[in-house]
């Protein structure tokens, strides 16, 4: 179970076809992007040597720093090629779709939600059973009164998810102990959404971040730890490191009486403030 919700830094992706003189290996791939994922995903929709295309990607984030760059490149790019095919399909068969891609055919181990917050948009509540995702949507005003709550920061840094992703294929049991701690707290996080509780669904960042720090020994360093601190001792509730962690960026929930504190003590130490706003649009596709 995880709940996500997804904000306005943006991942286009372009498809140029027909009349565009350009060759199918000629595309242009943000850092940090592994070719495969593109050509993976023109194979599942029949697009070969012979067909003239040209992929060109862009972001308003940094890739490979926590965000789901990769997963909403594949949700993208899926979803323009299923419009130009005429292939009907679903967000939640785009998800699966680009999940199935990234997984089992480029070979990168992770889960799901990414793709169906790309896919889907806005806040949800996402239950995994038996292989399916089951998503429940998060009401706008409750989205709304919590984000005011929010700092995003870019700690700097960039790397390949699923390499942290593989040390979960070795499950001890305190990294088992961890992820059903961390499970729990999403539970009691929905209690808090649905009893209206805001202060008490942010008191839940610290204790996840512990957790999630014995789940995985990478999600973490010396230099992370001590950002950690520095935004405690300024009045921050907790925050976490995006995605995969061990770089990247990192949210931090905070009292709006806090946050020019934690705001000027990251500044000082060269940490970019992201000014962010929730977004509800998934997927979209615009022909031009």
């Amino acid at each position: 179970i995880t709940l996500s919700f997804t904000i306005n830094l943006w991942e286009e992706v372009t498809l140029y076809d027909g009349n565009d003189l350009f060759k199918i290996s000629d595309h242009e791939f943000p850092p940090n992007i592994d070719p495969q994922l593109i050509y993976e995903t023109l194979k599942e929709f029949k697009v070969n040597g012979t067909h003239i295309v040209r992929v060109k990607t862009s972001f308003d984030g940094i890739p490979g720093a926590g965000l789901g760059s990769s997963a909403a490149i594949c949700v993208a790019l899926c979803a323009l090629l299923a419009k130009r095919e005429k292939r009907k399909m679903t967000k939640k068969q785009i998800a699966d779709l680009a999940w199935e891609i990234e997984t089992q055919r480029v070979g990168w181990y992770g889960g799901k939600q990414d793709q169906y917050a790309s896919a889907l948009g806005g806040g949800h509540i996402l239950r995994f059973k038996n292989g399916k995702v089951e998503p429940e949507k998060i009401l706008a005003g409750w989205i709304k009164n919590i984000f005011p709550y929010m700092l995003l920061f870019y700690l700097g840094g960039q790397r390949k998810s699923h390499d942290i992703q593989k040390q979960f294929l070795n499950l001890t049991p305190e990294k088992k102990n961890a992820l059903d701690g961390i499970k729990d707290i999403a539970r009691r996080a929905i209690g808090f959404m649905e009893k209206e509780q805001p202060l008490p669904f942010f008191r839940l960042f610290d204790e996840a971040w512990e957790l999630k720090k014995k789940s995985n020994s990478l999600v973490t360093s010396p230099e992370i730890d001590d950002v950690y601190k520095l935004i405690k001792q300024n009045g921050a509730y907790g925050g976490k490191i995006l995605g995969a962690g061990g770089c990247g960026y990192m949210l931090v929930a905070a009292h709006i009486d806090s946050q020019h504190r934690i705001i000027d003590a990251m500044e000082k130490r060269g940490f970019e403030h992201i000014l962010f706003y929730p977004v509800d649009e998934g997927v979209i596709v615009h022909e031009k």
